[in-house]
């Protein structure tokens, strides 16, 4: 059961940092971050997008 509740925490963490970074690329780009995940498709796709964008420099 702990097992289970500590990786649930590690994904709330995560989901929260995801979210941050999403409004911070949106509030660089001057758009909102809907508008962001609908350029995108889905969150996860844009961020395999940066991630791919950050490793390639």
């Amino acid at each position: 059961m702990r097992n289970v509740e500590a990786n649930v925490a590690i994904e709330v963490v995560q989901l929260g940092r995801e979210a941050l970074s999403l409004r911070s690329i949106a509030r660089q780009r001057g758009v909102s971050p809907a508008t962001l995940v609908r350029r995108w498709g889905s969150v996860d796709q844009m961020f395999d997008a940066i991630l791919i964008r950050m490793l390639a420099r």
